[in-house]
């Protein structure tokens, strides 16, 4: 577990780090998108990057992370300011997890909306 802890801690490490060096303000949070293509679409239209975060129902750090990371206020506001939050099941789309070269779960990738993946942790 303490593997899953410092995973933890680096997610929301890195979304704080990353809503404070781009500027952003505290916002309402955002709505967890499925389809990466509607995803895209609205991170085109607001100028915004993506956070593709893949799960799956089987995997216990997933449920860990969603109870203690994506629950926060703090998290839910930096996603919705600056990020376009997808969530993609591991299980119901392997034709991403083949193109993210996603190895294991839970994964999360910051990728503009034009596909360039700028993280991947």
């Amino acid at each position: 577990m303490r593997s899953v802890g410092r995973y933890l801690m680096v997610l929301v490490s890195l979304i704080v780090i990353w809503q404070a060096s781009v500027g952003m303000s505290q916002g309402v949070p955002s709505i967890w998108y499925e389809d990466l293509g509607a995803a895209r679409r609205v991170a085109m239209e607001t100028n915004r990057l993506l956070l593709v975060h893949f799960w799956a129902e089987w995997c216990r750090p997933c449920r860990q992370m969603e109870a203690e990371v994506f629950s926060r206020p703090d998290v839910l506001s930096a996603l919705a300011t600056n990020y376009v939050a997808v969530k993609i099941n591991y299980d119901r789309a392997p034709n991403l997890v083949r193109d993210f070269r996603i190895e294991s779960i839970p994964a999360d990738v910051i990728v503009t909306p034009n596909g360039e993946i700028l993280q991947k942790f």
